[in-house]
């Protein structure tokens, strides 16, 4: 099984990098890597800007992950992870989708921890994201992920599922 991270990388190509200063400005990279946190808050505070940077990353990452796949063709699975599946419309790309949900306490908690973010600016980027009921309208399964049910379990019976199907 591989996994592909559709996130903000810092290996961009030369034609990212000038479109994210084009839209930022030049101090946008410190000793030539991207300032996340300054992208970060500028995006997340603004749905025009976060717009822009999306239409120059999608399509990279896109072309990104069909080589990825052409050169993992061979695997049983090929799992993207990504809170905007819907939104950045990769979930086109898939034979089926996955909704991970969590009550919104245990989402805040665990990004706070992981991320080591404030609840204020966290909840910023989840206000940019479509919530799960619109999410799940694509989605072929669910996964509750909220400490009570088994994670490991849920994702067994879907691949049996799908096994079953294909």
């Amino acid at each position: 099984m591989i996994i592909y991270l559709l996130m903000l990388q810092q290996n961009y190509n030369q034609f990212a990098i000038s479109e994210i200063k084009k839209l930022f400005g030049n101090d946008i990279y410190i000793n030539n890597q991207l300032d996340r946190k300054t992208v970060s808050n500028l995006v997340f505070s603004n749905p025009d800007l976060l717009k822009k940077l999306n239409e120059i990353i999608h399509p990279l990452v896109k072309s990104s992950f069909d080589v990825f796949v052409e050169n993992n063709k061979n695997k049983d699975f090929i799992i993207i992870e990504s809170a905007i599946l819907v939104q950045s419309g990769f979930y086109k790309f898939t034979d089926f989708n996955v909704l991970v949900t969590a009550p919104l306490n245990i989402r805040l908690e665990r990004v706070a921890k992981r991320d080591n973010l404030s609840i204020d600016a966290i909840k910023a980027r989840i206000s940019n994201q479509l919530d799960d009921s619109e999410n799940q309208k694509f989605c072929n399964y669910s996964i509750i992920n909220d400490n009570k049910h088994s994670v490991i379990e849920q994702v067994k019976e879907i691949i049996n599922n799908y096994c079953q199907v294909n």
